[in-house]
């Protein structure tokens, strides 16, 4: 049977009716664990009955929930396949068209940089952007690495999973260059 604590002034854990820890108050739960102190074996071993009771209720409430979650899921589910089906039409030739309304917009501005003397401030007449009532165009630079060798140093990421990969192989005992290794333990709860 599980035996769920609460704090006494004193901070020492003792036994609480269960059903009013987990009915009555479950939001003050949370408060209870931040007052929480252990300085000894026995604060130790009733904070662990108090972790696996705590454990065992977050799974009657994920249970409880569980059945109605699925079946809205389900119902989500149909209903975004359903209009996403009904959209797919619509976004292929909205996609569509933005590409050619993109492509003439680039190559006039192509041919007008061609000319003599001509700016970018000169390229697409404010007149005619002014005509469009639907559409915007936005400049957008892209970008392909051609020589990764020629970057910079500042424009380089570190590889996060070989430093991970090397830290959890070796510890404390990890030796990279710029890399500070510290012990950060996870608590798992068996019920």
């Amino acid at each position: 049977m599980k035996t769920p604590y609460k704090l006494e002034p004193s901070h020492t854990l003792v036994p609480l009716d269960h059903e009013q820890f987990v009915v009555a108050a479950p939001e003050a739960i949370e408060a209870l664990v931040e007052q929480i102190q252990i300085r000894n074996d026995a604060d130790f071993i009733r904070t662990d009955a108090l972790l696996g009771n705590l454990v065992a209720d977050k799974k009657t409430v994920e249970e409880r929930y569980e059945g109605p979650v699925k079946s809205a899921h389900k119902a989500h589910k149909n209903l975004t396949s359903e209009r996403n089906e009904a959209l797919g039409n619509y976004q292929k030739a909205e996609s569509l068209l933005k590409e050619k309304m993109k492509g003439y917009s680039m190559e006039r501005d192509r041919k007008a940089l061609a000319e003599p003397e001509v700016t970018t401030t000169s390229i697409t007449p404010p007149e005619l952007r002014s005509k469009l009532k639907h559409t915007s165009f936005s400049v957008k630079w892209k970008y392909k690495i051609t020589e990764p060798d020629q970057l910079p140093r500042e424009y380089m990421e570190p590889n996060r999973a070989m430093i991970s990969k090397q830290v959890n192989a070796m510890g404390e005992m990890t030796r990279i260059p710029g890399v500070t290794v510290h012990r950060d333990d996870i608590v798992t709860v068996r019920t």
